[in-house]
């Protein structure tokens, strides 16, 4: 009973102890920033003590004001503070995703996705619950038009869900083990991965599988996006490579071998870059024109959750992050690889599992593995 109280004790001392860390970090950067910008401010106000704005740019920015913001990208900004922390599925959250500014969906052990609002306020409330798949649903993706639902299944399957009346639309089977990811690769097209070791394509208005890749490796994530040049889907392996495909042939036109298991891939917005998280605790971002690494991240304290860990890009592409086992979100600059953020105080108690960057740039959701998550703003 002594051992278990010290135990305990000591895992609370560490946790103290790892917030102390991440807060003084924090405080730091922040100084750092506020004299760069009162430097700036200095600058800026010399420059125009004899200048006023002229009449052109006062009315282009009424007519800025007047638009609604919607989905557009208002550029990107570090989170600073946990807005809402709470309970989103039973167990593990695999995969949360922005399907608009104010809407996002979360999926998990607990074999549902959830859809809900939040404010930039953090003021949240769940919108519906779709069901269907009978093990854990592992990956989030959505068509164009953000009306259909593609969630990926420990059951073997994927399936399509219909977000504006909840109907279940489409199951897909053959896959013989978990499926760990699955997304669009166009608007009626589906590509899925596979512990069984393969790949599938799918169509989906004949609801049958077209084609089968044996890149002879567990396929940990999958982009199948149109905007990816030669590319018709890329794959990230336990084998610890990142295949590239063009869809037309069985067997990958490049391979690009990385430094540990390849648990989860990004692409920037342009469709130029692509973020890569590995076991050996690093993230890398490639340029998919020549297949080399720009840049490498990484953290003193900085630990990969999990074999499906995900990483994210923000949508103006000026920072990546990724959760770690200890709970904390690591924000780093995607230029200069200078860590910019450690999100921690107020947030998770467990490893953090999936990040989701909101499509306007400013708020970023986490899930963890004790079933919550994190909106932080």
């Amino acid at each position: 009973m002594e051992w278990e109280e010290e135990r305990i004790a000591l895992l609370n001392k560490i946790r103290e102890l790892n917030e102390k860390y991440a807060e003084f970090f924090n405080r730091e950067v922040d100084d750092q920033e506020e004299r760069r910008r009162m430097k700036i401010q200095e600058e800026i106000t010399k420059a125009i003590q004899d200048t006023s704005r002229d009449e052109r740019t006062n009315s282009l920015l009424q007519q800025q004001e007047n638009i609604p913001i919607g989905d557009v990208l208002l550029g990107d900004v570090v989170p600073s503070q946990a807005l809402a922390k709470f309970d989103s599925n039973d167990g593990e959250v695999n995969d949360v995703l922005w399907l608009s500014g104010e809407t996002f969906a979360s999926a998990g052990s607990d074999r549902r996705i959830r859809i809900w609002r939040i404010d930039s306020q953090g003021r949240y409330q769940k919108l519906c619950s779709l069901s269907g798949a009978n093990q854990a649903v592992t990956r989030l993706d959505y068509d164009k038009d953000k009306h259909v639902l593609l969630g990926s299944s420990n059951d073997n399957m994927c399936r399509l869900w219909n977000v504006d009346n909840q109907r279940l639309l489409t199951t897909l089977s053959g896959h013989t083990d978990k499926v760990s990811c699955a997304r669009y690769h166009q608007s009626h097209n589906i590509v899925s991965g596979s512990y069984d070791r393969c790949i599938k394509l799918w169509d989906i208005h004949n609801q049958r599988c077209t084609k089968s890749y044996f890149p002879g490796s567990i396929v940990l994530d999958i982009i199948g996006r149109q905007s990816l040049g030669g590319a018709a889907f890329i794959s990230a392996h336990f084998d610890k490579k990142i295949r590239f495909w063009d869809g037309r042939n069985s067997e990958p036109f490049k391979i690009v071998e990385m430094s540990g298991k390849v648990t989860s891939l990004a692409l920037s917005e342009d469709g130029l870059q692509l973020l890569a998280s590995t076991r050996d605790d690093t993230l890398s971002l490639i340029d998919i024109r020549n297949y080399h690494i720009l840049h490498i991240y990484s953290a003193e304290q900085y630990r990969t959750s999990g074999d499906l860990a995900r990483c994210v890009i923000s949508p103006g592409q000026d920072y990546v992050a990724a959760g770690s086992a200890d709970g904390h979100v690591y924000v780093w600059n995607s230029q200069t690889t200078r860590l910019e953020k450690i999100l921690a105080r107020g947030g998770h108690e467990s490893a953090v599992l999936c990040l989701s960057w909101c499509p306007t740039g400013v708020g970023l959701l986490s899930g963890d593995k004790i079933r919550r998550v994190c909106y932080w703003h």
